[in-house]
């Protein structure tokens, strides 16, 4: 009996992982990195350009510096910059070298069925490797992420990502040119929504520990003072935020 060509998948996974600073957004993509290097996948992480690590990686510091982990990523300035590389890459794999079979939107396991690029396994074709997109910190993109994400979607390519949805101001984080975090989670296969504990301090070296849904700014790494809400929006310097609780969250001159 042969194949069924009906069977093939032919669009990616897009998964999306939301929540405050220190929720274990990174630590996720990193372990999905792990877990598909480890069974020989091919993988794409990307970072933005505004990341503030000194070397291009996703790096997760839930349990602080000294226990940090991290992954090689690529460093890009905009989500057509991204875009551009994931589809050089899937050119190369699939043997596609014409433009304009990418830019109709053709399917990238359509190319590999013409490239005999295909196995079968259990009576259903299937191509391997898969290609897997990593993207951390999404609210340092533009808009075009979330169309980056449905045509790399569109061309098999299965995509883990993760961001911030609300901002310091506990309003929707909404990236240049319109387009919110929360818009970019509605079009995931999957929207995994994480939480961290409350790190407001209470008391000298007491902290709240209540489940924290929103991230918090000081305009100093000692945290003495809050960003007020005519602040820049975006400041890459991970020291100046922490997670906290809808009790301990405050905006001076929000409501002013």
């Amino acid at each position: 009996m042969s194949p069924k060509l009906e069977n093939i998948v032919s669009e990616g996974k897009k998964i999306i992982y939301t929540g405050p600073m220190c929720a274990s957004k990174s630590l996720q993509l990193v372990h999905h990195y792990k877990q598909l290097q480890a069974l020989s996948q091919t993988i794409y992480a990307f970072v933005h350009a505004k990341n503030d690590s000194d070397t291009p990686c996703i790096v997760s510091r839930l349990n602080g510096e000294t226990s940090k982990v991290s992954v090689p990523a690529i460093s890009v300035n905009n989500s057509s910059e991204l875009l551009s590389k994931v589809e050089s890459e899937l050119k190369r794999y699939s043997g596609v070298t014409s433009e304009s079979h990418f830019k109709m939107g053709v399917r990238l396991i359509d190319s590999l069925r013409h490239q005999n690029k295909l196995v079968e396994v259990r009576g259903s074709l299937r191509w391997n490797p898969q290609f897997y997109v990593i993207i951390d910190e999404l609210n340092f993109f533009d808009s075009g992420i979330k169309k980056a994400i449905e045509r790399m979607s569109y061309w098999g390519v299965n995509v883990f990502a993760g961001g911030l949805e609300h901002d310091y101001r506990k309003e929707l984080f909404t990236l240049e040119g319109g387009v919110t975090v929360s818009e970019i989670a509605g079009i995931a296969d999957s929207h995994r929504k994480l939480t961290a504990l409350c790190q407001y301090e209470v008391l000298p070296g007491i902290y709240c520990g209540e489940e924290a849904e929103y991230t918090m700014r000081f305009r100093d790494e000692a945290h003495t003072e809050p960003s007020h809400y005519g602040d820049e929006l975006i400041i890459p310097n991970k020291k100046l935020y922490v997670p906290v609780c809808r009790m301990h969250h405050v905006v001076p001159g929000k409501f002013d």
